[in-house]
């Protein structure tokens, strides 16, 4: 795609493994809002690797991803980080199953200059990571929740009455 024909949508990046259970959050939501009607959103699915995000979020200002974390919080938490001039926060405990990926590539990005006007990570508290497909039932459910919630208000999240 022509990046410069996205200064006005915004991108929604599902990250995850499907093979690795609540791994599998941030595609399950993307493959869901697939096709659904969000006005100039573009929607893709990455496995997490650092160049991929400078690549799709080039050209975009605004830009959404949903993935799943593992801090120790309780099942199906979302935690809404937005990433500004600050660096990105650590969850305590947070673990990438994506080897070098998102926190690198947003400082890289922030070094480069390429980081999206806007950039808002959505993170399901996972309960399994082990090998299998499916999402447990609490992270389905806040999964479905969320599909719900970026539909209704067309990926502005900038509104947090999900999360709390």
């Amino acid at each position: 795609m022509n990046t410069t024909t996205r200064s006005n949508s915004w991108l929604l990046l599902g990250l995850g493994n499907i093979h690795r259970r609540d791994d599998g959050a941030g595609i399950y939501v993307t493959r869901e809002l697939l096709g659904r009607g969000l006005v100039g959103a573009d929607i893709r699915m990455l496995s997490g690797e650092a160049t991929e995000f400078l690549n799709a979020w080039a050209g975009a200002s605004r830009v959404v991803i949903v993935d799943a974390v593992d801090s120790g919080k309780a099942p199906g938490t979302i935690h809404r980080i937005a990433v500004g001039g600050d660096p990105l926060p650590k969850l305590p405990g947070t673990q990438s199953t994506h080897g070098l990926g998102l926190a690198e590539a947003i400082e890289l990005g922030s070094v480069l200059g390429q980081l999206p006007r806007e950039l808002v990570i959505l993170g399901i508290e996972g309960n399994d990571f082990t090998r299998g497909e499916g999402l447990t039932e609490c992270v389905q459910s806040t999964a479905d929740l969320l599909i719900q919630h970026v539909l209704d208000s067309q990926g502005d999240l900038s509104c947090t009455s999900i999360l709390s």
